[in-house]
C-alpha cells in the first residue's frame, strides 16, 4: 500500500491539494476494502474478500491428498482473474502520473512525500495495528 500518514496535514496544505489527498486516501482505503476483510476488530465477522478466498481454497485443495476438483480448478482460475485485476488497479494507483500532482503539492507544502511501502513496511504497520 501507500503509506499516506506523513502527508496528512491538512493546515499545511492548500484546500485544493489537501481535497485531492483525501480523496486519493479515501481511493486507496476502498482498494484495500475489496481485497480484505474489513470489518470488526480481528474477530469473526463472516466476511470474506479475495485474501480469504484464497486462503479457503488454499486449505481445501492442501487439505486432501487426492488432485484438486474441478470446481477448485475453476475457482483458482477464477481468483487468479480477480488478483490481476487487483494487481492492475494497484499499477493504476501508484502509476506516476497518479502520484506526481499530490507529489508536488507535498513538497511546496514541505511534507513528505507519499511512497509505495515495501511489504516489510507494510506488515510492520498492520501488526502494530495501524
Amino acid at each position: 500500500m501507500i503509506d499516506t500518514s506523513a502527508a496528512r496535514s491538512p493546515g499545511r496544505l492548500p484546500a485544493s491539494a489537501a481535497r485531492r489527498l483525501e480523496r486519493y486516501a479515501e481511493r486507496l482505503d476502498e482498494y484495500e476494502k475489496g481485497l480484505v476483510a474489513s470489518r470488526g476488530d480481528g474477530g469473526i465477522s463472516g466476511e470474506e474478500k479475495l485474501r480469504e478466498h484464497l486462503g479457503n481454497l488454499f486449505g481445501s485443495v492442501n487439505g486432501y491428498t487426492g488432485r484438486p476438483t474441478d470446481s477448485e480448478l475453476r475457482r483458482m482460475q477464477d481468483l487468479g482473474a480477480e488478483l490481476a485485476e487487483g494487481e492492475a488497479q494497484f499499477a493504476e494507483l501508484t502509476s506516476e502520473s497518479e502520484l506526481s500532482r499530490m507529489q508536488r503539492d507535498l513538497e511546496r507544502a514541505e511534507l513528505e512525500p507519499l511512497k509505495v511501502m515495501t511489504w516489510e513496511e507494510w506488515e510492520a504497520k498492520r501488526e502494530a495495528g495501524g
